[in-house]
């Protein structure tokens, strides 16, 4: 939740607990998360999730139907993942990775 103006008016209001919500703030965040979706390849948006797992600190293993894996770090740091024995794939801090 962002909010256009000041957010001390929403001192002692029930929405008090929202450390700060002026989008100015969150500018940037809300630039990367559009450039994210941006990215997306269009024939993944409707793909459904059929499984999701924690694959390490952080990382996460999405399963679509099609069979395809979404790899997401949430690390401030670059990760390898170990697919098997044989492969491994590296992903960017605060990056994702298909395969």
């Amino acid at each position: 939740m962002v909010s256009y103006d000041n957010t001390i008016d929403l001192k002692e209001t029930e929405y008090n607990y929202f450390y700060s919500m002026q989008y100015n703030y969150h500018l940037d965040d809300i630039q990367y998360a559009l450039d994210y979706m941006d990215d997306v390849d269009d024939s993944k948006t409707s793909m459904t999730i059929v499984d999701h797992e924690i694959v390490g600190l952080l990382i996460y293993k999405v399963t679509y139907d099609d069979g395809s894996y979404l790899y997401l770090n949430y690390n401030d740091y670059t990760v390898t993942v170990e697919l098997d024995d044989t492969t491994s794939i590296s992903i960017e801090s605060f990056g994702y990775r298909w395969e």
